[in-house]
């Protein structure tokens, strides 16, 4: 941002400061959900590693986290700049828990694989959207795991290097009609999230238009077989209306 504001800058002017997002995989959609809103509290984490010592690395750093952050029980690391917000298979939610989630207050995608063993979308993913009052979507793969979400597909092998390449691209399509509809302000790109998204092979969408009174696109659930179940503007019948 200093650079765009610097006019010996080459990245002077190309930037829009008033639409700054950001995106992370894994333990990166956890700094991204930090940065939405989401806040860490540390009496969650105490008592999560009670009984999961074993399934999260800090559980063995909370002096020191403490340590960094005197006196505070809730950590609040958000920044106002971002307008909108992606994370994929993040892990986290032993410490945000419903209350730290409800923090978040902007547009937010959230995005999991089926078959993701080192953040499963049950104990994480899920928990976290049914958390979150603000605009939302969760989309998950069926066939994908948590390295389904790395970029690029050259470290697979040959032979499933095709399922990597058919996973990427509702990854592509949904984020991208993501960004436009809620940092360019692209109402077409809602249409997108509603119309094409869901039926991408093995991708399903959830979403919900929250507090924020942002646009969603659509309001339900649609995907994997084509199928949609919403009580929102798709209609009760669970066809597009």
């Amino acid at each position: 941002l200093l650079l765009n504001a610097d006019p010996s800058s080459f990245l002077h002017g190309m930037l829009d400061p008033e639409s700054i997002g950001m995106s992370g995989t894994s333990f990166g959609g956890h700094t991204t959900l930090t940065v939405s809103g989401a806040t860490p509290n540390l009496d969650h984490l105490a008592d999560y590693c009670q009984t999961n010592v074993d399934h999260w690395d800090i559980c063995a750093l909370q002096d020191r986290i403490q340590q960094l952050y005197p006196g505070q029980r809730i950590i609040d690391q958000s920044d106002p700049r971002m307008k909108a917000t992606l994370a994929q298979v993040p892990d986290g939610y032993g410490w945000f828990r419903e209350d730290g989630m409800a923090k978040i207050k902007i547009p937010i995608m959230i995005m999991g694989g089926a078959k993701d063993t080192e953040c499963p979308l049950d104990r994480q993913q899920e928990p976290m959207y049914d958390g979150i009052l603000s605009t939302k979507y969760l989309l998950v793969l069926r066939d994908a795991d948590h390295f389904a979400y790395m970029n690029g597909c050259h470290w697979w092998d040959w032979d499933t290097l095709p399922i990597c390449s058919a996973m990427h691209a509702p990854i592509v399509l949904a984020s991208t009609a993501f960004w436009m509809l809620h940092l360019k302000k692209n109402q077409v790109c809602g249409d997108m999230l509603r119309t094409c998204v869901p039926f991408q092979p093995g991708a399903k969408l959830f979403s919900a238009v929250g507090e924020d009174g942002g646009s969603a696109g659509m309001d339900g659930s649609a995907g994997f077989d084509g199928a949609i179940a919403t009580d929102g503007p798709l209609g009760s019948d669970g066809a597009a209306e």
